[in-house]
């Protein structure tokens, strides 16, 4: 805590003698985690044993929400505080908005070095994300590649897609060997893509989780898919604690935060979707979110408020002892919880989903947006096309099947009436021109129409 203390002062008054430099920041974003599915959220299988060690010595988040249950609103609203309303990306291949300050432009603004290492095409500096970074890795090889072009329906492309967790941990691993300032603070983002579909687990990670049997999560048999995604998880964790080791190898002494978070979930049938990006329901928009502090500061500490990605840049900020970013950013920063136990208030948080046009996905009828809120245990969703309105019981229904909007027209008000006005700014944007390939990649994935 003396560490914190510190940091937080930046500077003592009196004989204004210098505070020890502010601490490393290691940010891991993991594309397509449910927080279900890591044994550091209590799934049986032990999918991520990297991830449980990490929350047993930080913060462990209990319920994190993503904005959207697609990559790319989801990553901007962690980079920049803001609901896609704020920075404009409202589904894959729109640029972020130019008036919004990232968290690479923030940190490299109070002099760190500042490097990002991504392993998807949807997160290309071509959309806004890597501004601010002094490296920005987003060049992938065919010898890296995660989905061979066959497994894209046919779809033809010029260039790689992706890239696996292990070439993507060698390159920042690399990184921080070779840092041009080692006695500089450094911001590091590292983006895996590996649980995304289509599953495909390297060995030696492949039948970990049953081999030639069914598997059984609490004595339910699992679909061979969703084998395959545990595996997949499991095999990222893997890289994590490869990228850890290799933090401590290179910086031993200098203290560094290092916080894991997820993008947005996955269906894998809950709701008869198996994919992302079409629901907002909680295994769509539920994310782990770990956050390991220097010294051993906050320890085991479990954090119970619903929280959003969209405070993740206020309080990394405020870890580091820094001004907020973005001050009329939708964030805040949950440090006063994390360093002093301050009581964290809830907060309604804002879910949108991205346009479609009319027609079917994975069976479903879908046109236009979807959009809602959550505050206390009750969440609301409406999509205003489509002619829904529902309301779940969280502390009772979880799984949200219960819809509970003609019987509780009182909670129906009540949240209709926080994000209605939510609603007011929730636009969208214009996507940027895409090259032909690169349009059929992303249509192969399900990202763009």
């Amino acid at each position: 805590m003396r560490w914190a203390v510190g940091l937080l002062m930046g500077w003592v008054v009196a004989g204004c003698t210098p505070q020890p430099p502010p601490p490393n920041m290691l940010l891991i974003i993991i594309d397509t985690l449910r927080a279900d599915h890591t044994s550091a959220y209590g799934y049986p299988l032990d999918t991520t044993p990297h991830l449980r060690a990490l929350a047993s010595e930080g913060v462990r988040f209990e319920r994190t929400y993503s904005p959207s249950s697609t990559t790319g609103p989801s990553v901007a609203s962690l980079l920049t505080a803001h609901y896609p309303a704020g920075h404009e990306v409202s589904k894959n291949g729109q640029p972020l908005a130019s008036h919004t300050i990232t968290m690479a432009e923030h940190f490299r603004h109070h002099g760190f070095e500042t490097a990002g290492f991504v392993s998807s095409f949807v997160l290309d500096d071509r959309f806004g994300f890597g501004r601010g970074f002094d490296i920005y890795d987003a060049e992938f090889t065919q010898e890296g590649e995660t989905h061979p072009v066959e497994n894209w329906a046919g779809a033809q492309i010029s260039t790689p897609f992706d890239r696996r967790a292990e070439e993507t941990t060698r390159r920042a691993i690399e990184w921080l060997e070779n840092r041009p300032d080692p006695r500089r603070p450094f911001l590091l983002v590292v983006h895996y893509f590996d649980p995304h579909f289509p599953y495909v687990p390297p060995e030696p990670f492949l039948d970990r989780f049953g081999g030639g049997d069914t598997p059984e999560v609490n004595g339910d048999p699992q679909p061979r898919e969703i084998q395959r995604y545990d595996e997949e998880i499991a095999y990222t964790d893997d890289q994590i604690g490869r990228l850890l080791a290799g933090l401590e190898t290179t910086h031993p002494e200098q203290p560094t935060i290092v916080g894991v978070i997820g993008d947005h979930g996955e269906g894998l049938g809950d709701h008869g979707v198996l994919r992302h990006g079409l629901l907002l329901y909680e295994p769509f928009v539920r994310v782990p979110w770990i956050l390991r502090l220097p010294g051993g500061t906050a320890a085991g500490t479990s954090v119970s408020t619903p929280v959003s990605l969209v405070d993740v840049l206020p309080t990394l900020s405020e870890l580091a002892g820094l001004e907020p970013a973005s001050p009329g950013s939708a964030g805040r920063s949950l440090a006063g919880r994390i360093l002093r136990d301050q009581p964290l208030e809830e907060m309604p948080i804002f879910f949108q989903r991205r346009h479609y046009e009319p027609g079917t996905v994975e069976g479903r009828p879908v046109e236009g947006m979807q959009y809602g809120v959550r505050l206390d245990h009750w969440k609301y969703l409406e999509a205003p096309d489509e002619g829904t309105v529902e309301l779940y019981d969280l502390q009772h229904d979880e799984p949200e099947q219960e819809n509970e909007a003609a019987r509780r027209p009182d909670q129906v008000a009540r949240l209709r009436a926080l994000l209605t006005p939510w609603l007011a700014n929730a636009g969208s944007t214009p996507a940027v021109p895409l090259e032909e390939t690169s349009r059929e990649a992303l249509e192969a994935l399900g990202y763009v129409e």
